[in-house]
């Protein structure tokens, strides 16, 4: 059974998006391995930071401005300047996690996308997947596949067409 013209070009743009989605996951995970490294970072330099202060809470700074923080302890603008920077590491950290969870949240939903057609792809061989994966994925041409796979531009084209429908068939099928 051959199908139109329209379903096909509905299946190939539903391959097109699954790959997509699938570059667009990898992207997403390097991201938030990124944000991983600069949140770990971080934690050493607060770390770092710890290490090189010995701060006794027995022991108050001294005030060189005079001025009074809450509680009426003195705190000099040394101890100021430290409390700012623990400030800032921490938005620093709270942002940081939060464009993580993001990012999870993208994934999950992007996955959610791929999911039935997932299914459908795992039913066709390896070689054909790479033949699709080479297409979509790496986007080469016909002839670049060809020379790949070892198989005539023509057996290429005619292979992916097969399996284009097929696929729509199979997500009929299933989807029904």
């Amino acid at each position: 059974m051959r199908i139109n013209e329209n379903e096909f070009a509905e299946m190939e743009s539903k391959i097109k998006d699954y790959y997509r989605n699938i570059n667009l996951i990898k992207a997403k995970e390097k991201q938030i391995e990124f944000y991983k490294n600069r949140l770990q970072r971080i934690d050493e330099d607060i770390i770092r930071l710890n290490n090189n202060l010995s701060l006794n809470p027995d022991i108050h700074g001294v005030a060189y401005d005079g001025i009074k923080v809450s509680g009426g302890i003195l705190s000099s603008s040394m101890e100021r300047q430290i409390d700012n920077i623990y400030d800032k590491l921490e938005n620093e950290k709270d942002r940081l996690n939060e464009i993580i969870c993001t990012a999870r949240y993208d994934i999950r939903r992007i996955e959610e996308k791929n999911d039935s057609l997932r299914e459908i792809m795992l039913l066709l061989s390896d070689d054909n997947r790479k033949i699709l994966e080479l297409r979509y994925i790496k986007n080469y041409s016909y002839e670049r596949i060809a020379e790949e796979v070892l198989l005539s531009k023509s057996n290429v084209v005619r292979r992916i067409n097969q399996m284009i429908e097929e696929l729509w068939l199979i997500s009929k099928f299933y989807m029904n």
